[in-house]
């Protein structure tokens, strides 16, 4: 992830005024941790992640009415506040698509962990 990169967080590719937010973090070699905030019509979107050896760590804070989606080119058992994302309130979906963990959820803070 890059610090302050706006990339990370983009609403214009889903859905107009920030209805539906894509959160897509850089992750590899050059990128071990990152935050990028965004204040949109809607409020506050956050992004702050990190990679601790096999461990990556997101927390997502999404604004009221608003939905998103998190990529993540980190595939692997996906947790929200130490359970299983899929049974976490808010989240939507949990998938495994095209070499990716996606996960989908509603308003509210989230703190993702995946482990390889």
């Amino acid at each position: 992830m890059r610090k302050g990169d706006k990339s990370l967080v983009t609403g214009s590719r889903f859905g107009l005024g920030f209805g539906y937010i894509l959160v897509e973090p850089a992750v590899g070699n050059d990128h071990k941790n990152g935050k990028v905030s965004y204040h949109s019509i809607r409020g506050l979107i956050v992004a702050d992640g990190s990679i601790d050896g096999s461990k990556f760590k997101l927390d997502v804070t999404i604004p009221a009415g608003a939905m998103a989606m998190v990529k993540l080119s980190w595939v692997g058992m996906a947790l929200e506040g130490g359970k299983d994302a899929a049974k976490a309130a808010g989240v939507t979906k949990v998938e495994i698509r095209d070499g990716m963990s996606i996960i989908e959820c509603g308003s509210g803070p989230y703190a993702f962990e995946l482990t390889r």
